[in-house]
């Protein structure tokens, strides 16, 4: 039998005990990928990271990301998590981070980790304002004109809400759903990817911006507490947008108790980070 630590932390905690999104880190991970899959499931949080190679000389790290079915190529959490527990192991104020198909930089304070990045692609959605309302059970006259699809590491759909009280009551379709990925995999954005049916929606107000993102799992819609890839990605719209040299913060989960607070910084690139909190340590077993 072989033992291998692990870390449990809130990444984008509010500082209140259960906020924030959870986190599995296997800082040694030397598995192989049917392993690593079956370890998110085991745990079945949104995410589990593995880091799977540390250079503390050249500050460069190797990380895997796993949901409880599928690796990702890119998440906004488990980056900042593994990148807040390296630069807090070894005393670290940068490192870079790549994934087997995405790289980013990471800078560590007391404060928060960020990671910086300024590569991205967007185009608007092929879809009108009447099938946005049905997909999302809003008046048209509540949604923005059009949805884009953004990737600056994980390509999704991003439509904006203009009332507070009409993104509260939101409700995601997911037949609609399906169908307007169904009608938008052949966007130039969208060739060769394997896209996951999901939306973000969000809604600004001064330099506060409310958010909420729905995912499907398992043949039904569920709700995310905090996610950082969308977060960059609306960075990248908002920078696309005229929108420089300006910070915000990001509200997301509240309702449903794991309230997140994301920090998104504009700045002729795109800065996304948070606090990170631990919140427990443990061993796996595996024969």
């Amino acid at each position: 039998m072989t033992t291998h630590p692990f870390i449990l932390a809130n990444v984008f905690t509010d500082g209140t005990p259960f906020g924030g999104n959870p986190l599995a880190i296997f800082p040694h991970a030397n598995f192989d990928d049917t392993t690593m899959q079956a370890i998110a499931y085991q745990f079945n949080l949104n995410e589990t990271v593995f880091i799977t190679h540390f250079d503390k000389q050249a500050h460069t790290a190797h990380i895997r990301i796993f949901t409880p079915t599928i690796e990702m190529p890119f998440a906004g959490h488990p980056t900042i998590g593994a990148g807040w527990y390296l630069a807090r192991t070894h005393g670290l104020s940068a490192l870079d981070i790549s994934t087997p198909s995405y790289a980013v930089r990471l800078h560590h304070t007391s404060a928060r980790t960020t990671l910086t990045t300024n590569s991205y692609a967007l185009c608007p959605a092929q879809t009108d304002r009447h099938t946005l309302s049905n997909l999302t059970a809003l008046p048209q006259e509540m949604l923005a004109d059009k949805a884009y699809f953004v990737n600056a590491g994980v390509c999704q759909p991003l439509l904006q809400v203009k009332d507070m009280q009409a993104l509260r009551h939101a409700k995601v379709d997911l037949a609609s759903l399906k169908n307007i990925f169904d009608n938008n995999k052949n966007l130039a954005i969208n060739q060769g990817l394997t896209l996951e049916h999901m939306l973000y929606l969000w809604y600004m107000s001064d330099d506060t911006i409310h958010v909420r993102l729905f995912f499907e799992q398992n043949g039904i819609i569920l709700e995310d507490s905090g996610t950082g890839s969308a977060c960059v990605n609306l960075g990248a719209y908002l920078l696309d947008n005229g929108i420089n040299h300006r910070q915000f913060t990001i509200h997301q989960g509240d309702h449903l108790h794991r309230p997140n607070r994301l920090f998104l910084g504009l700045d002729n690139g795109i800065q996304m980070g948070g606090q990170v909190r631990q919140v427990g340590q443990g061993e796996f077993y595996l024969p």
